[in-house]
């Protein structure tokens, strides 16, 4: 695998509520060169994965009018599976997460390198 990959071409969706979080977000996805929108809650997320094409999502799970886990199940009842979707919390369980149907996990605070490890797992 390359060590440093061109993530340029990968489009990400962001789910986010917390305003501190999603400016240190914005930073590192700047930094990584990739292609991000963001949303601050669950009926948003919905929208945009049900009528967007992302390689990746990385979704809060704590988020306003759906929780994380309620998008996760409610994308599977309706059988869209959009792209990866990448947990983000510091107080769920991971196996909750996954449980639920999210792909993968990632601690809260976010990192440059946890974010860019998990880009690279999951579109590379």
């Amino acid at each position: 695998m390359d060590e440093n990959p061109d993530l340029s071409d990968i489009k990400i969706l962001v789910v986010e509520d917390e305003t501190l979080d999603t400016a240190l977000a914005q930073a590192y996805f700047h930094k990584l060169g990739c292609q991000t929108e963001y949303v601050q809650n669950g009926k948003d997320a919905l929208e945009k994965l049900r009528d967007n094409e992302y390689d990746l999502c990385f979704m809060d799970v704590n988020i306003p009018t759906v929780n994380g886990l309620d998008v996760v199940k409610a994308l599977e009842k309706y059988g869209i599976k959009p792209c990866p979707i990448v947990a983000l919390t510091g107080t769920e369980d991971k196996q909750k997460c996954l449980d639920a149907g999210m792909d993968d996990y990632l601690n809260k605070p976010v990192t440059y390198e946890g974010l860019r490890e998990k880009i690279i797992k999951h579109t590379q």
